[in-house]
Parts: structure tokens; C-alpha cells; sequence
């Protein structure tokens, strides 16, 4: 099973995504700051665009997964709305998808910072979340990264690391073959840690400017 995985779109609609069997978009596929969530209009008009793209590329994968991220508001005020206006998308939030005998579950939560969708406070607010994951997963996707894996928005400064203690801990309790996810920018690659591989997504730099290529590898 061929995966290509993107996140942190940020309303740039790639043309050269390469096939595979299965897309999935980490989250931030909108632009939108933090104070709009009252504004329906502009979340929808976003909603529309990221429906016509992936109409424009769908047949390029049997199918297509996304897991909003902290920008992606129109999921957080109205998800039942968001997700069957995008039709043939496999919308998770807090849920699972079998596909070919891999068991697949993603989460839109975010470890809190400022006032963003899908925030929840670290210790037992984001632990009734990623408690929630089964132990048989083998792909995990959230939007955010794990404590100190691919996690820092400048890596070669040393900079802070962002990911969140709690889904660390969960992840090294399960037994994943892949975790993917994105937020943090300037963190996109890979790295295999204890037997999974963990994939920063983002297509962004922390400029915003669409400077990496979407990651592929197989299952």
C-alpha cells in the first residue's frame, strides 16, 4: 500500500502530487487566524476550494483522509456539515477507518496553545483523546507531533521543542507502524523511533511558503 501524506496546506492546492493508494492531509488545509470562528462565510468559501481540489486529484488515490487541524474552524463549530460537504472524504475525528486490513485512526486535537480549534489542555483533558486510541492501530494520524519528535519550528537553531508529552507517552505504549502528522513546519521529514516511522508532513516553512514536497512510503 502506496501512502503520499501532506499537512499544513494552508490553502495551497498542489498540481504535481504524486499517486498513490491513500492521501492523507494531517490538517491546515485553511488560513484562517484564530478569531474568525464566528465568520460561516469564509469558512465555507475555504471548505469549497479544499473540496474542488480534491475532487481535481481524487482519481489519483483509492482514497483520501483528512484530519482537521487548529485552522480548520469550520470542522470545529459544524463538523457534521464540514464533512459531508466534502462527499467521498474520509473525515476522522477521534474515529477509526480499516482499509485493506490496516486499521487507521486520526484526532484533530491539538495540545493548547493560545486560541486555536481543537485545543485541549495537556494531562487529563487531552489524555481522554488519546486514551481513546486503540491499541491495535497501525496508522495514527493527529495534526500535532509527539514531545521531541520532529517538533521544533527551527531544528538547526536548537529551538524549543513543541510536541506534546501526553501523545508521546500514548504513542510509545502502542505498537504503530506509522504516525503522521504536521503543525510544526519547520520539522518536515521522517524518523523511525522503536519500530515506527514518524512522518512531519507539512508542505509549509514557518514563512508559509510551500517549500516541501508531500512524503511517500509504503505499508
Amino acid at each position: 500500500m502506496k501512502i503520499v501524506a501532506i499537512s499544513d496546506t494552508h490553502q495551497a492546492y498542489l498540481t504535481d502530487l504524486p499517486q498513490g493508494d491513500i492521501l492523507i492531509h494531517a490538517g491546515d488545509f485553511s488560513l484562517l487566524p484564530k478569531n474568525v470562528s464566528s465568520n460561516r462565510e469564509l469558512m465555507v468559501s475555504e471548505l469549497t476550494d479544499l473540496k474542488n481540489w480534491f475532487s481535481s486529484i481524487r482519481d489519483r488515490y483509492k482514497h483520501v483522509i483528512l484530519v482537521p487541524g487548529n485552522h480548520d474552524w469550520i470542522f470545529e463549530v459544524d463538523y457534521e456539515f464540514a464533512s459531508k460537504f466534502l462527499e467521498d472524504v474520509i473525515v476522522l475525528n477521534d474515529r477509526a477507518i480499516e482499509i485493506d486490513g490496516i486499521k487507521i485512526w486520526g484526532s484533530p486535537i491539538n495540545l493548547e496553545y493560545r486560541n486555536w480549534a481543537f485545543n485541549r489542555a495537556a494531562g487529563e483533558e487531552i489524555l481522554k483523546h488519546w486514551n481513546s486510541i486503540p491499541k491495535d492501530t497501525d496508522i495514527l494520524i493527529t495534526h500535532g507531533p509527539p514531545l521531541g519528535v520532529l517538533d521544533q519550528a527551527f531544528p538547526e537553531e536548537n529551538s524549543p521543542k513543541l510536541g506534546d508529552i501526553d501523545l508521546l507517552n500514548t504513542v510509545d505504549n502502542l505498537q504503530l507502524k506509522a504516525h503522521i502528522f504536521g503543525h510544526i513546519h519547520g520539522s518536515h521529514g521522517t524518523i523511525e523511533r522503536n519500530g515506527t516511522l514518524f512522518v512531519n508532513a507539512s508542505i509549509m516553512d514557518e514563512s508559509y511558503k510551500p517549500t516541501f514536497k508531500p512524503i511517500t512510503f509504503e505499508l
